[in-house]
């Protein structure tokens, strides 16, 4: 848990770029975030899924297995070493071929 009034890493800005059945993700390297929790939307009755468990490290992830011409969202936010998390950042969205 975070230290109350402790300061929030910045918001990761996300890109997507949709392939063959996969879509690429990247975002910018955030100063002091040990990790990043991505998470996905495609459908009401899915609802929001988090990828990876949460434990990216990296500034790239690529999710594939994916439905052609199904829209998919994204949205990610960085974690420090304290616990504290970045807002959401704004949605990336991706149509995969």
């Amino acid at each position: 848990m975070a230290a109350p009034n402790a300061p929030v890493p910045p918001v990761p800005a996300l890109k997507a770029q949709a392939g063959a059945g996969q879509v690429t993700l990247t975002w910018d390297s955030v100063a002091g975030a040990v990790r990043y929790e991505l998470w996905v939307w495609w459908d009401e009755e899915t609802g929001w899924q988090q990828l990876d468990g949460g434990s990216l490290t990296g500034t790239t992830h690529t999710h594939s297995g994916l439905v052609a011409g199904a829209t998919y969202y994204y949205s990610i936010r960085a974690v420090d070493a304290n616990g504290a998390a970045s807002a959401w950042s704004d949605f990336a969205s991706a149509v995969p071929g």
